[in-house]
């Protein structure tokens, strides 16, 4: 099954024993694309959590009936292999709030 840009998964994080890092299985939006994706074993995700806030920078969405938010700024490198379940495939209204949020990050001033 390809792994599309935009898409969300189950992933696996654990491994981390830093108190700061999320360690567990969660979901996260695939941002590394989707040609890349096929090519390496390793793709590049955002995580997802329920624990809504008022970030401004935090994409809000619902994964099933659950309100949830897309930390831009906790971007992770992962092996495949890390991978259980597909969730959904891409959404474009909440890739671009995504691909926005992580230009105002990274390249914005």
């Amino acid at each position: 099954m390809p792994i599309e840009t935009g898409s969300i998964w189950w992933i696996d994080l654990k491994g981390s024993n830093l108190p700061s890092e999320i360690s567990k299985i969660r979901p996260c939006f695939v941002i590394s694309k989707t040609e890349r994706n096929k090519l390496s074993n390793f793709i590049t995700v955002l995580p997802i959590t329920s624990k809504t806030t008022n970030n401004p920078l935090h994409i809000n969405l619902l994964i099933n009936k659950t309100k949830s938010q897309i930390i831009p700024y906790l971007i992770s490198t992962i092996s495949k292999k890390r991978l259980h379940l597909k969730i959904h495939n891409n959404n474009e209204i909440i890739s671009t709030q995504v691909f926005k949020s992580l230009s105002f990050l990274f390249f914005q001033s």
